[in-house]
């Protein structure tokens, strides 16, 4: 608990123990006339990272509750998470996220109302106001990041599971040669390393391949062992 004060307001904020509420972000037509849904979250926690696996609290409705929405929650504001694609019908139809988080229950209603389109240069601006006066950052476009290989996978109760992705960047905006570089390992794998490099700033995402390294990983992340060679590894820059 953290208490902070002012000479007008007095503001309490939570480390942990709060409730996360599921957030429409608004919606995009696709070229071939269906429309994308997009949602982010509100963890009200500032440092408890909430994990609510799909089912009775973690779900969509109408129709399947699983609809690939996250069950790892950040703390704070996270907006155009992930998205959910509905046919060129969908009308005047809802889609209700719900999530029951520590005794809490909130629900976000996702519809095509005129007032909740967006799109590239929108959400950018709603994540910092991003290249609001700069025509090469207005024509960026968002990273991909794919997974390899299928997309479901079974495995036993306490069996590892590797799993790999690539992403893909545009290269705008460039990554600034100063900013400082906090390595987390998130894979071990017997494939060339990918590193992915996420800007916490805009939420830029970069990629490139390199060969493993000889005799170890030379690296000083402290999460890379010296035996670990072939690995993937995660990048967060900071401003």
């Amino acid at each position: 608990l953290t208490t902070t004060t002012s000479a007008a307001t007095a503001q309490v904020v939570y480390r942990t123990g709060q409730d996360v509420a599921p957030a429409f972000d608004g919606w995009t037509e696709q070229p071939d006339g269906t429309f994308d849904l997009w949602f982010g979250y509100f963890n009200r926690n500032w440092d408890e990272i909430s994990h609510v696996p799909v089912g009775p609290d973690n779900r969509f409705e109408p129709g399947d509750l699983d609809q690939d929405q996250p069950t790892a929650f950040q703390p704070r504001r996270n907006r155009f998470v992930f998205k959910i694609n509905v046919p060129a019908d969908f009308g005047e139809r809802e889609i209700a996220w719900t999530l029951t988080v520590n005794g809490k229950t909130n629900s976000a209603y996702a519809s095509l109302r005129p007032g909740y389109i967006t799109d590239d240069k929108l959400q950018q601006y709603d994540v910092g106001d991003f290249g609001h006066n700069n025509e090469e950052m207005r024509a960026n476009r968002r990273p991909t990041i794919r997974l390899e290989g299928n997309s479901r996978r079974t495995v036993a109760v306490g069996e590892p599971l590797s799993l790999s992705v690539a992403a893909d960047d545009d290269g705008v905006p460039p990554v600034h040669p100063d900013r400082r570089i906090r390595c987390h390992l998130i894979h071990i794998s017997s494939r060339p390393i990918r590193t992915i490099a996420t800007s916490r700033r805009g939420h830029r995402v970069g990629s490139r391949r390199r060969s493993p390294p000889t005799g170890g990983f030379p690296s000083p992340c402290p999460l890379v062992r010296q035996e670990h060679s072939w690995c993937e590894r995660k990048r967060m820059t900071e401003a």
